[in-house]
């Protein structure tokens, strides 16, 4: 098999090919369809094949109250909690607490934080604990997962300052797997098509560009896919929900949410209540939740994923939610059938026959497509 550069970007919207004159020339395209949720998700589904029914759980933060780091610290928290709407000292008590456990709560309320856990694994950090494409054998890997310590903006230059190194250095036989995810960063605080936005995409592309060239310099015969998790739009509508006023305090016995930017995970064992929750999410007509057959065809059917998954609208946002206090410019997360939320798998030549009638395809397809031809 011909030595593969793949390279991954974060967060590219396939419609957003027409402004990155080099990958838009290579050979062939097709749309990404992520499942639900996040980078967290995406990339793990992407790079593992795994969905949240098969990993074992969905999101970074999920309902465990019998093994939250924070279970211990339960009466205190709730007594701290008072502060949740006195907006900046909420937000020392949030760093501090950060600090003495070393765990990222986020914006999670400190009276919720005893019935959650976080056991997220990044698919690019080598304790990722399922076979995944960037530790398969002959893969090298150079991510900016790597380079988080550095400030946002040099991430993915160091990245590709070592990437060109790497291809000068990589042994015959092998693959290199290049990730860039600072195009994420951008979209998310300036939005899409925004002038920072059109000239991440464009450095993007000339990065990725020149990385081929030097590839092919080294291995003639050598091949380029191109793949990102999901796509990105701008934010249009802000929404405030407070599920307390309407049902009452969060406890084990009744029920708990977990509120992403564009997400809500409701977890409760009384069915009239979770009736009771889903219409009134309907009438808020600001997003659906998810039937039985959109979680079968997600991997989402498990519990502990949530009893009720709630996604807002196209370009709507949760502020706050537990990630933040602030909105985005621009957000992904929505239904992933939204052409917008598409990714990107491209090729410089056509090393997928299996895909040659298809259009769009979904992440674990992807993931067995590469492995297949990196592992032969």
């Amino acid at each position: 098999m011909s030595p593969i550069l793949l390279v991954f970007i974060d967060s590219f919207p396939f419609d957003y090919l027409n402004h990155a004159p080099f990958l838009s020339s290579l050979a062939n395209s097709w749309r990404v369809i992520p499942g639900f949720g996040y980078s967290s998700t995406c990339q793990v589904e992407l790079l593992s094949g795994l969905t949240p029914d098969s990993l074992g759980y969905f999101g970074e933060w999920v309902y465990n109250p019998a093994d939250a780091p924070f279970r211990k610290w339960h009466s205190p928290l709730q007594t701290l909690s008072v502060t949740r709407h006195i907006y900046y000292l909420d937000r020392v008590l949030h760093k501090i607490l950060q600090r003495i456990s070393g765990i990222g709560i986020k914006n999670i309320p400190l009276s919720y934080l005893s019935y959650f856990s976080s056991p997220y694994v990044s698919v690019f950090d080598k304790r990722f604990p399922h076979s995944s494409i960037p530790n398969l054998p002959r893969v090298k890997g150079v991510c900016s997962y790597d380079y988080s310590s550095l400030p946002v903006e040099k991430v993915d230059t160091a990245v590709y300052e070592r990437a060109k190194q790497c291809i000068a250095n990589i042994p015959e036989n092998h693959h290199l797997f290049v990730s860039m995810t600072k195009l994420d960063h951008v979209g998310h605080w300036n939005g899409v098509d925004s002038p920072e936005y059109r000239q991440k995409v464009a450095e993007l592309d000339q990065w990725v560009e020149d990385l081929y060239v030097r590839f092919l310099k080294r291995f003639p015969e050598g091949e380029l896919v191109v793949i990102s998790d999901h796509g990105m739009v701008n934010v249009k509508q802000l929404v405030t929900l407070e599920l307390e006023k309407v049902f009452g305090k969060v406890r084990p016995d009744t029920y708990t949410y977990f509120l992403d930017g564009t997400l809500l995970r409701i977890w409760s064992d009384q069915p009239h209540l979770i009736n009771n929750m889903v219409d009134y999410l309907s009438n808020l007509q600001i997003g659906v939740s998810l039937t039985t057959n959109e979680r079968n065809a997600f991997g989402l059917t498990r519990p502990s994923c949530g009893n009720i998954i709630f996604v807002l609208n196209e370009s709507v946002m949760f502020v706050p939610s537990f990630w933040g206090g602030r909105s985005s410019k621009g957000m992904h997360g929505y239904h992933p059938l939204i052409s917008s939320q598409h990714g990107i798998l491209l090729s410089s030549t056509a090393l997928f026959p299996d895909f040659t009638s298809i259009e769009e395809l979904r992440a674990p397809q992807i993931f067995q497509g590469l492995h297949s031809i990196m592992t032969v």
